[in-house]
C-alpha cells in the first residue's frame, strides 16, 4: 500500500466522501488505470484503497464541494484538477 502526505493532485478525475472520509480517484495518464486514494482520520497520510469499493460506495462531490467538506481535515490542501463538475466513473 502506497501512502502520501497529501491526495494526488494531478489526474485527479473525482473526488469522493467515502464513508465520511475524502477519497479521490485518479487516472494514470499512460496505462489509463484507475488509482483510488483516501485518508481516515485529519492528519493521517494518505493511502491506496480499493478504487471498486470507493466507486461504488462513496458519494461523488464536486471539486468545490469536496473541498469545503473536508477543509478542516486539510487546511493547507491545494489541489489543481483538470475537472471541476462531478464525475460518474466507469470501472
Amino acid at each position: 500500500m502506497l501512502s502520501w502526505s497529501n491526495p494526488p493532485s494531478e489526474n485527479v478525475i473525482g473526488w469522493l466522501s467515502w464513508d465520511g472520509m475524502p477519497a479521490v480517484v485518479v487516472r494514470d495518464p499512460d496505462s489509463g488505470g484507475l488509482t483510488a486514494w483516501s485518508s481516515a482520520e485529519p492528519g493521517k497520510r494518505w493511502r491506496t484503497v480499493d478504487v471498486r469499493d470507493v466507486a461504488s460506495e462513496g458519494r461523488a462531490l464536486s471539486e468545490s464541494d469536496w473541498k469545503a467538506a473536508f477543509e478542516c481535515w486539510f487546511p493547507n490542501l491545494s489541489l489543481s484538477p483538470k475537472r471541476s463538475s462531478k464525475t460518474r466513473l466507469h470501472h
